[in-house]
């Protein structure tokens, strides 16, 4: 996988992504936080906003601010979330562009989060996307 770098590959992301897999990885055991089944989207604009929705049988998370790049990562600075830790919350993420899928890592409690995220394309399929 080849890292996000500012400038022609930041633009690469902008746009709307649907959520393909949600993994919380550590302690020799892989767990799904939200369930097995997974449903959620992500947008980056070019003007440096966000919002990241996720959800499932066992949960549901999302906030939205701004994003800026640094070489391998993304920084998320929230203006709101679902969880008071996330009201004006600093997050770090690493990110990996491949083909049409978008992973952002973050560390958290010695376990690895991992979100897949796969490129949404205007048009009726998208919608269907999204169930």
């Amino acid at each position: 996988m080849s890292s996000i770098q500012m400038g022609s590959e930041r633009r690469a992301i902008i746009g709307a992504w649907s959520l393909v897999s949600f993994t919380a990885n550590g302690h020799s055991e892989a767990r799904h936080p939200l369930g097995d089944e997974v449903h959620g989207m992500l947008i980056y604009t070019p003007q440096g906003f966000m919002a990241a929705q996720l959800a499932g049988s066992d949960g549901y998370m999302g906030y939205a601010g701004t994003y800026e790049w640094h070489g391998s990562r993304v920084v998320h600075r929230t203006v709101v979330g679902n969880a008071p830790q996330w009201d004006g919350a600093v997050l770090h993420r690493s990110a990996e562009l491949k083909d049409r899928l978008l992973t952002l890592r973050a560390e958290d409690n010695g376990m690895t989060l991992t979100a897949t995220w796969q490129r949404l394309t205007p048009g009726p399929e998208t919608a269907s996307k999204l169930r």
